[in-house]
């Protein structure tokens, strides 16, 4: 009965899991698979419909999906006004003063009219509004990939870890073997049994904690991102040679850069921002001349002996708030622009470190790989030394943890030369690119050219 029950609980989660994803998968149906398919696509992301359908599920790409339909309903309201029409009925008892009275009714219908250029401006804050809404989508779309790929990384670096650290551990039992063949051949004393089995049990007291540690991440990626739950790390691409700060080098930086630069979000959002704020500002002035009120009456007098029509208009007069919402305004444009200022200087040197990363961590990986190979080759020529008892214990000891730690440090090298790498893709938009918004469906549209990533 409770193995039923266990069943029952996970059918329960596999449906509900299934159908929370399947309306995205729809959603994305039309362009999903052209950019897994590309020959470009770094072999060591999941594949890109999964990681598309991720970051559509997260709660800060979802805010900012329904932000953009929140400002298309704020732009037809922004169009159409505000104003309404307003009825107005009244009924008066007219009593003279020899005797008789009359009933008396007025009907009024009026309306609030935007003066000037005013209903010029509300549309251009309207196209303004959506265009800031949709550069608030796909820089959200932008930092929920970024979100996911240093999830994913975190990941792959622990279970890289943990491979490697297995590896090691394997070693050092393989070690233990031979020094226990030596003591009982009577070569060896009884202490280097000991010291190479505390060795031994310090390996796996390693690969323990990092077992651990993956587990820790892996549980918390899975439940953040369950379309991607159990996916791992399938390789790296081979790092390159090392290469030497020449004139291409920086010219690769510099290519890079510009890239990352060209369609930054980010900057959009903020310029988008910007000129949202003087257009505010621009409306706000306007209203120093207030509307006017106009509308057509209807009136009765004495029974029905005098019949009334007319027109009226009824216009406010400024006050000092009205002066005062301008510099109010005024002030948020040059906040604006300060903000503008700094997100477009912070972005140019955060794109220049992230493009400068690619080349800095691929010579990294590659030194250490190459050193962890030296490593390796001294720690296997030491077994074999202490093995024909051409050596002490402590020197393969020594070397064994040495080629142990440099290729922890050249595995983890690795991952982040990977990493760099795929961040600036994803910053050059060569990666996750938004999908774009169809503003009559508010749905998403099919990408155009989405043969690239």
């Amino acid at each position: 009965m409770r193995a039923m029950f266990h069943m029952k609980q996970l059918t329960s989660l596999r449906y509900g899991i299934y159908s929370y994803l399947c309306p995205l998968v729809i959603l994305y149906s039309p362009f999903l698979w052209a950019e897994n398919n590309a020959t470009h696509y770094p072999k060591s992301l999941p594949p890109a419909p999964l990681a598309r359908i991720a970051i559509a599920a997260t709660p800060m790409t979802e805010l900012a999906r329904l932000g953009w339909q929140a400002e298309q309903s704020q732009a037809r309201l922004l169009r159409s006004g505000s104003y309404e029409w307003t009825a107005r009925a009244t009924v008066q008892r007219r009593r003279e003063r020899l005797g008789g009275g009359f009933t008396e009714p007025e009907l009024s219908l009026e309306r609030p009219v935007r003066w000037g250029n005013k209903t010029a401006i509300d549309g251009r804050l309207a196209e303004a509004g959506l265009a800031a809404a949709l550069s608030s989508f796909e820089d959200a779309w932008h930092e929920s990939g970024r979100a996911l790929l240093k999830a994913w990384f975190d990941v792959a670096r622990e279970e890289s870890t943990v491979s490697s650290l297995v590896q090691q551990t394997e070693l050092s039992r393989q070690q233990v073997s031979v020094v226990e063949r030596r003591v009982a051949a009577g070569d060896a004393p009884r202490l280097e049994t000991l010291l190479a089995q505390g060795e031994h049990e310090r390996s796996m007291a390693a690969l323990a904690s990092a077992r651990l540690q993956a587990q820790a991440l892996r549980v918390a990626f899975d439940r953040k991102y369950p379309a991607l739950q159990g996916m791992q790390l399938a390789t790296l691409d081979t790092v390159p040679a090392a290469e030497t700060i020449t004139e291409n080098v920086t010219d690769r930086v510099t290519q890079m850069t510009q890239a990352i630069l060209a369609d930054n979000h980010e900057i959009e959002l903020a310029q988008a921002n910007t000129l949202l704020a003087r257009l505010r500002l621009e409306r706000t002035e306007s209203e120093r001349r207030a509307d006017p009120t106009v509308g057509i009456r209807y009136a009765q007098e004495r029974g029905g002996q005098d019949n009334i029509i007319g027109v009226h208009i009824a216009i406010p007069f400024g006050s000092v708030a009205r002066d005062t919402r301008t510099r109010l305004a005024a002030i948020e444009v040059d906040k604006a622009a300060t903000r503008e200022q700094e997100t477009t200087v912070r972005v140019g040197y955060e794109a220049a470190q992230a493009a400068q990363a690619v080349g800095l961590t691929r010579q990294i990986a590659q030194q250490l790989v190459a050193s962890a190979q030296k490593a390796n080759t001294a720690a296997t020529l030491a077994g074999k030394a202490y093995a024909e008892g051409e050596s002490l214990l402590t020197n393969w000891l020594q070397a064994r943890r040495q080629a142990r730690e440099t290729q922890l440090a050249a595995t983890l090298a690795q991952v982040s030369a990977e990493e760099a790498a795929t961040r600036a893709k994803l910053d050059a938009h060569q990666l996750w690119a938004p999908p774009p918004l169809d503003s009559s469906s508010l749905d998403f549209a099919v990408p155009h050219g989405e043969n690239r990533p």
